[in-house]
């Protein structure tokens, strides 16, 4: 049985912590959007088109791209990425 080198060892690690990142659906961004912090109510506007418009839900964190965020729409198993021209803060 040979030994495995600690450079090795920690090598696989991070390729494994990436694949599970990525498979969660999370970002790396480290971006994130001051107006929408996570956990911000917000509604979907009607710009947005007839499907989403007018639903609720609970801001998750920043998208991909520095305008967008991931959000859960109320009933939602998970999270959706929407520009934020489309959704509007609701007061609490």
């Amino acid at each position: 049985m040979t030994k495995r080198s600690p450079v090795n060892v920690l090598q696989r690690k991070l390729r494994w912590a990436l694949v599970v990142v990525l498979l969660c659906g999370l970002t790396l961004s480290a971006q994130t959007n001051v107006k929408f912090p996570p956990g911000s109510r917000i509604q979907v506007k009607p710009a947005a088109g007839p499907r989403l418009s007018g639903k609720t839900g609970t801001v998750v964190g920043a998208g991909y791209y520095p305008k967008s965020l991931r959000v859960i729409l109320d009933g939602s198993k998970g999270p959706i990425t929407l520009h934020v021209d489309y959704v509007a803060m609701i007061d609490t």
